[in-house]
């Protein structure tokens, strides 16, 4: 959640509370262009994700990440830094793989002949 706190016009504080409809709390989000590979010899779905240069110097430098599922809204969210990557959309053989554990996620500069950035299992 994020909250703000200011004051009230008679001086009192007032404190605001913002998060998302599926409770995580409010950040920029991206929504890059992604595509979405089976892995060979196993039922891992591999999220490919092509960040701009000016998306990547948005988030800065990729060194972990946080994947939350919003499966009423068939989103994923990977928390990097102090942005959301926000994936929407998500096909149903994908929302099996990220509930079986089975999801790897796979960042990609757009158009750079999309020269590997990170990965993550």
């Amino acid at each position: 959640m994020t909250t703000i706190t200011g004051q009230k016009s008679d001086g009192s504080p007032i404190t605001f509370n913002f998060k998302l409809a599926n409770g995580l709390p409010f950040k920029p989000m991206i929504e890059p262009h992604h595509e979405y590979l089976a892995e060979r010899g196993t039922d891992t779905i591999i999220v490919s994700i092509e960040l701009t240069d000016e998306e990547i110097s948005q988030i800065g430098e990729i060194k972990k990440i946080f994947s939350r599922t919003d499966l009423d809204n068939f989103a994923i969210f990977i928390e990097v830094n102090d942005k959301y990557i926000l994936v929407q959309s998500i096909p149903d053989v994908v929302l099996e793989a990220v509930q079986g554990g089975r999801i790897a996620f796979s960042f990609h500069k757009k158009d750079h002949n999309s020269e590997f950035i990170t990965a993550f299992r």
